[in-house]
């Protein structure tokens, strides 16, 4: 809820939604200052990624003018918390990308692995046949076998499914749902499910006896209607489920070959002591005293917990090497935390240590197959260094103006500047974005967050099943970028009403799934100051460092020469 007028304060918050891109042949220069030219292609692959598809060719020349200031603002800020903290990325900030790093590294290597495979026509052609009907499934899902042939018997005594779906559900919220599936084909439901909804039901309105199936349980199902199924429907459903089928297999076969050629074995000698520290930096870490929060990306591994004895014992054979337990722990700054810290049994460390050296091998193909000199890799490399870089710059020097500001100095701007901030419908999320073939997946996620699950572990758990699922959030309180498709859907729901977050189930928008988790919501006219307090202390926090940075940002125009090419964007 950041005001216009925090002009340079705003740009620090834009640092996520900015980034590089290849500069093309004949392609002219907007931005220009000392080591770096940006062109117009640039500025209109950010705005479009931000505004939505093709918004630089809708927008006037007003908002594209303010967009390259913003634009050259951030440019010239990252120059100077560059200046500031150095031109390499150190401490929090150098593990956060190097971590982030190895995981889009690996994601685009088996992206473009698996794109690579071809798919074979004779599948696709047998899986039209199978998806020429879709059918309207409607049911009642529980864990309990006992409910599911109670509610069952109702239904055949005479009891309409959705009543009684919804009344057990009431009764029982923590057992029993209802859930009105709608149309689907075949190739989207369990076996169980699909051989009760397809081949043992034949009427519309016919319910059948309760089947299992082994992710959600006891199914009571309604056959709602029958319909032919769009022939565009049948030949996108059957591409999506050959690339599942035949890319499926073949990045399993690689997985293995790639276990196989680096060949990771534990050995005994190091790991005992690596069980007995890391088990007791997980018990410092959830031991619940001060209520402070741990920040697990800035950990560096307990190095100091360990005898230099201990660091050089060798811990696990790999790729015709041995690693000891000193470089193993070295490699914890990079690789993904997925499995550390950790405690448990010798075969669960094991089975952790060598899923860890499985990355390392993924992260060796993908460097030796160059995959990190791709152009939009690098863009996305540029991105996130400046927003560290820029998100390290405001934290720290938010907190230098924090101690300047009262309460009364909060309450005197709410009065001034309330109507702004009641005047806008404002949501604020987090969302996990599958793709189109993880509905399913998503799904699963889905009913494991209403169960309480935590929204990062459910993160981890579907990134873990998927790579190119993207967690984002949270979101600051917006009602378009940095994400509109998905700001348009989040508008359409509030937190609960005892304040909680509110947790979706999955959502299309263009062809994707979506979860969101609404943590914010104040539509006009109901945003009270102590809901807006938070936001209020922040842009007065801005305000205060504005005169500073305009200072700084008046020097580095001049000495990194910077100039702007207005008329390429008339």
């Amino acid at each position: 809820m950041a005001k216009p007028r925090f002009v340079l304060a705003g740009v620090l918050g834009l640092a996520i939604l900015l980034g590089a891109c290849g500069k093309k042949s004949q392609d002219p220069v907007v931005i220009s200052l000392e080591g770096r030219a940006v062109p117009l292609s640039e500025l209109v692959f950010e705005y479009n990624r931000i505004k939505g598809a093709d918004q630089w060719q809708k927008a006037n020349e007003e908002a594209r003018r303010k967009f390259v200031d913003t634009f050259a603002q951030k440019e010239l800020l990252a120059r100077n918390a560059e200046k500031e903290y150095g031109m390499e990325l150190s401490g929090r900030e150098r593990i956060i990308f190097d971590r982030w790093w190895e995981k889009q590294l690996n994601a685009r290597y088996w992206k473009t692995w698996r794109e690579a495979i071809p798919l074979r026509q004779s599948v696709i052609d047998s899986l039209r046949q199978t998806l020429k009907e879709e059918r309207y499934l409607r049911q009642v899902v529980t864990q309990d076998e006992t409910l599911a042939r109670e509610i069952y018997a109702k239904v055949r005594a005479g009891g309409a499914i959705e009543e009684i779906g919804k009344e057990y559900t009431a009764r029982y919220p923590t057992k029993v749902a209802w859930a009105d599936v709608r149309w689907v084909l075949r190739t989207r439901l369990a076996d169980p499910i699909a051989a009760m909804l397809f081949d043992r039901l034949r009427t519309e309105g016919e319910v059948g006896e309760p089947v299992h199936s082994e992710r959600y349980g006891w199914h009571v199902i309604e056959l709602h209607g029958i319909r032919p199924a769009e022939e565009a429907a049948q030949a996108s459903e059957a591409d999506l489920i050959s690339r599942r089928l035949i890319r499926g297999t073949a990045v399993a076969r690689h997985t293995e070959e790639l276990q196989r050629k680096y060949a990771a074995r534990v050995l005994p000698e190091g790991l005992d002591p690596l069980m007995r520290h890391l088990a007791a930096m997980y018990d410092s870490l959830t031991h619940k005293t001060s209520g402070v929060l741990v920040d697990f990306q800035g950990l560096n591994p307990p190095f100091e917990r360990f005898t230099q004895a201990e660091l050089a014992l060798p811990l696990v054979r790999w790729a015709g090497e041995t690693l000891t337990v000193g470089q193993f722990l070295e490699s914890l700054r990079k690789i993904d935390l997925d499995f550390w810290p950790t405690v448990g049994d010798t075969a669960k460390i094991n089975l952790q240590i060598v899923r860890r050296m499985d990355r390392l091998g993924q992260l060796r193909e993908a460097e030796a197959a160059r995959t990190g000199e791709d152009p939009e890799f690098q863009r996305d490399v540029r991105r996130t260094r400046q927003e560290l870089y820029l998100d390290r710059f405001q934290r720290e020097h938010l907190q230098k103006y924090s101690d300047r500001i009262t309460e009364a100095d909060a309450a005197a701007y709410w009065q001034r500047q309330g109507e702004e901030y009641r005047s806008r419908d404002l949501v604020a999320y987090s969302f996990l974005r599958f793709p189109p073939e993880d509905k399913d997946l998503a799904t699963r996620i889905s009913q494991n967050l209403q169960k309480g699950v935590a929204w990062g572990r459910a993160a981890t758990e579907a990134r873990k099943a998927d790579p190119n699922v993207i967690s984002e959030g949270p979101v600051d309180p917006t009602d378009g970028p940095p994400f509109p498709d998905v700001t348009e859907q989040a508008l359409k729901y509030d937190v609960q009403p005892n304040g909680q977050p509110t947790v979706t189930e999955p959502i299309q928008i263009s062809n994707d799934w979506v979860i969101l988790k609404i943590v914010f919501r104040a539509r006009p006219e109901t945003l009270s100051y102590e809901k807006a307090q938070p936001f209020v202390l922040r842009d007065l926090q801005r305000s205060a460092m504005e005169d500073t940075l305009k200072t700084a940002l008046g020097d580095l125009k001049k000495s990194l020469n910077l100039k702007i090419n207005w008329k390429v964007i008339a």
